[in-house]
């Protein structure tokens, strides 16, 4: 019996001066059964058919299987960076996606001199992940409780950051994926965003100049074929990026149907 997981996350690349994003995963791979198994991982883009990586093997009881994208198969991931994972596996296992991904900040012109400009430039931001555990089927509809884009007035912020989030759809079927993402506002307002995502393809979409700002939201992805939804969200300076970059900040869990909930009541 062949036993799947998926993760719609992805995000593996070297930052180039033209292009200061950068991604990289670490899976984990942990095998609790009594036998041995077989891991085949097949990699979906945004724009191109899936590629497979090379067959593993992973002993009982053990997790001694690290994958890192892009630095063991650099060849495999395109210039976006932008990709999802199916795992097939002849017996159960977890499947640990650990992410680090965001904008690398400019080079440093000068010692930083104030006060304020020592803040901006400090290490503690310099990095950040998050961690998802790889989903064992899709979904035609997921469910997220906690959306935010937070824009702060930069001469009078709350707190020393701006929020921004992604959300990855993976259409792991060879079938079309129709998607409505609705967000429900806490102020009662909805919004409404339409998207498509070709068969056995990825899509990742940014929130930021797109939902309303300050205003958190829950969020309903509704698809016409299963598919996985993942999301994670990034601080950077209230200024703009060039102050430290832009880095993960937390995951945002999402909840697959079939939902214990009777909308009718």
């Amino acid at each position: 019996m062949a036993h799947i997981s998926y993760y719609s996350n992805g995000f593996a690349r070297q930052p180039t001066v033209a292009n200061r994003r950068f991604g990289m995963g670490e899976i984990r791979f942990y095998n609790p059964t009594l036998h041995d198994t077989n891991i085949d991982v097949t990699l979906y883009y945004e724009d191109r058919p899936p590629r497979a990586f090379p067959r593993q093997k992973l002993a009982s009881h053990s997790n001694k299987l690290l994958l890192v994208f892009p630095n063991q198969a650099p060849e495999l991931f395109p210039e976006s960076g932008v990709y999802g994972a199916k795992i097939v596996s002849d017996e159960f296992i977890t499947v640990d996606h650990i992410l680090c991904a965001g904008i690398e900040p400019p080079p440093l012109t000068a010692k930083p001199k104030t006060v304020m400009e020592i803040w901006f430039a400090a290490p503690k931001y310099m990095g950040g992940v998050t961690d998802h555990l790889a989903v064992p089927r899709p979904s035609k509809q997921w469910v997220f409780g906690d959306g935010f884009w937070i824009v702060q007035n930069p001469d009078k912020p709350g707190f020393p950051f701006n929020e921004t989030e992604w959300y990855h759809i993976l259409n792991p079927s060879p079938h079309r994926a129709d998607i409505v993402m609705r967000c429900f506002y806490s102020d009662g307002s909805r919004g409404e965003f339409r998207y498509v995502v070709d068969g056995e393809r990825v899509l990742l979409i940014d929130n930021e100049n797109l939902v309303k700002p300050m205003n958190v939201f829950g969020l309903h992805f509704e698809s016409t074929v299963p598919v996985v939804v993942m999301a994670e969200r990034f601080i950077r300076g209230v200024r703009s990026i060039d102050e430290w970059g832009m880095h993960l900040h937390c995951p945002r869990p999402g909840v697959p149907a079939p939902w214990e909930v009777n909308e009718a009541e």
